[in-house]
């Protein structure tokens, strides 16, 4: 199927604003259980992420629905939800899964692979299985897979 097609079938889900507002209000105890929310929150000098508050996160994504235009569908809703708790925390010791996220697997046809020329250069990418085989000097080697 195409990517785009599955896209839009996601995008047409209904929006329930009662069950988003349960769902959200489900979450914060488990948000509020989680031991790291305070270095989330405010993280240490030398973390690489940026702070997240996932509790005011929840609040803000609530106080959208306000606006009954904010979410013309699920997938929306959730799409600001999947940002939240993944893109922004960047922690993979916190997620949170939802079940539209699994109904689709969006992937590219092809593998990326990196080869250095001599192992002490930076590395080039490529595609698995076009130029690689056809880069100067380069064997496979399984003892190295």
């Amino acid at each position: 199927m195409a990517p785009s097609l599955a896209y839009a079938c996601l995008k047409t889900i209904p929006f329930h604003k009662e069950e988003a507002i349960g769902h959200l209000h489900f979450l914060k105890p488990a948000f509020e259980w989680q031991s790291t929310l305070d270095y989330l929150t405010d993280p240490l000098p030398g973390y690489l992420s940026e702070g997240v508050d996932l509790l005011r996160g929840l609040d803000d994504i609530e106080g959208r629905m306000e606006d009954d235009a904010a979410y013309e569908n699920m997938w929306d809703f959730l799409d600001d939800l999947h940002t939240l708790t993944s893109t922004r925390v960047k922690d993979f010791h916190f997620q949170v899964r939802m079940s539209l996220y699994s109904l689709f697997k969006f992937a590219w046809g092809v593998q990326l692979v990196s080869v250095s020329e001599d192992c002490r250069k930076l590395p080039d990418i490529f595609l698995w299985g076009t130029h690689l085989l056809s880069f100067p000097g380069f064997t496979m080697d399984a003892n190295l897979l």
